[in-house]
């Protein structure tokens, strides 16, 4: 029982099937919410939604998002990577699960904790402690918790704090929400250490669209600081939507750049299909960009190994391996695609040599 609001209230979480507790895919559940009246206990509210694995959770009352009624923050997992998390709230008039900006989507649950009268959320890009482990803080805004300046003082959003964060010449910079993208000679996208800037990424901004699946800057505020950019980062974001998965709902993240040749920007999108956790397989779709958007030349199925990103770079957080890299092939005017730290002695191509794309073996 939880006492809050002056009020005495009882909130239930269950699976749908009994199978759910070991699901983190499915979103099948159902919350109730019921409060104390001199009558007895009263149904105030049944949600049905995902509040992630239900096997240990634990409910609190909490105050995020100025609902007359107490909000209840559903945590469970409490492991060293991951607690997940949900809140439920009767804003609006009605109890819902609210949503969160978080990765490449809006989910109703995210790896964090309520921090004050907002959310401190993280994304671990391993799933364990040895991380990657960025953060993001998150307030309620227009029924949504979306990002926000974390509390206390800020880091500066000037070019001479990137410079000394990175050791590099940065000519234009952009920050938001404890997330920063500077830009020079090289690219760099950092994150707010208390009153300092930390380099999460600086390369050549290729990867940009891949980083929402890997660090806590949901790709909302990754398109709001790219924006301040024109045009230059637009084919990098824009490979975003071609490879989004919901959140937390996979083992499997794919990082790949866009591949500049000859003048034409090229870019590899590769799916796991339906085979062994251990041993994927993978579909690729090859993009060419138009100049505003990606246009997809072709699509094939079941790559070899050698062209499979999930054998080549199992972790994708990892930007040093498993890309695609652009090479000659005969036949053809645009580059065959190959994969980069595969280490395999008999490599394959990605190529339209003979009028349509297919794997062939590269000589």
């Amino acid at each position: 029982m939880l006492h809050a609001r002056g009020g005495t209230w009882l909130v239930l979480v269950g699976a749908d099937r009994p199978d759910d507790a070991a699901s983190v895919t499915d979103p099948v559940g159902t919350l109730w919410v019921y409060r104390w009246s001199a009558s007895g206990w009263r149904v105030s509210g049944i949600v049905r939604g995902w509040t992630g694995p239900p096997g240990g959770c634990q409910i609190s009352a909490v105050s995020l998002t100025g609902s007359q009624y107490p909000d209840f923050a559903v945590t469970a997992g409490f492991a060293a990577d991951t607690t997940w998390l949900s809140v439920l709230s009767h804003d609006g008039g009605h109890w819902h699960l609210v949503p969160f900006e978080y990765g490449y989507t809006e989910t109703t649950v995210v790896n964090g904790y309520p921090a004050g009268h907002g959310v401190a959320t993280e994304v671990d890009a391993t799933s364990s402690a040895a991380g990657p482990t960025t953060a993001l803080f998150e307030t309620y805004q227009q029924g949504v918790f979306r990002p926000a300046d974390p509390p206390g003082r800020q880091a500066p959003c000037s070019l001479a704090a990137f410079d000394r964060a990175a050791a590099a010449e940065f000519t234009r910079a952009a920050c938001a929400d404890g997330w920063a993208i500077a830009a020079g000679a090289r690219v760099g996208l950092f994150d707010e250490s208390g009153t300092k800037w930390r380099v999460v990424e600086l390369d050549n901004g290729a990867w940009l669209g891949s980083y929402p699946g890997i660090y806590d800057i949901p790709l909302s505020l990754l398109r709001r600081l790219a924006a301040r950019f024109g045009a230059e980062f637009q084919p990098a974001v824009a490979t975003a939507p071609l490879i989004a998965t919901p959140a937390m709902t996979g083992p499997y993240y794919y990082v790949n750049g866009v591949i500049t040749v000859g003048g034409a920007e090229w870019f590899v999108a590769e799916k796991p299909v339906a085979t062994s956790a251990a041993l994927p397989g993978a579909t690729a779709t090859v993009y060419r960009w138009s100049g505003s958007a990606w246009l997809r030349q072709g699509v094939v199925e079941h790559v070899p190994p050698s062209l499979n990103y999930y054998l080549s770079s199992p972790q994708g957080y990892d930007v040093l391996a498993g890309q695609f890299a652009a090479v000659t092939v005969p036949g053809t005017a645009d580059p065959g695609l190959m994969l980069k730290g595969s280490g395999s002695s008999r490599p394959d191509v990605l190529t339209d040599a003979g009028g349509r794309w297919h794997a062939a073996r590269y000589r």
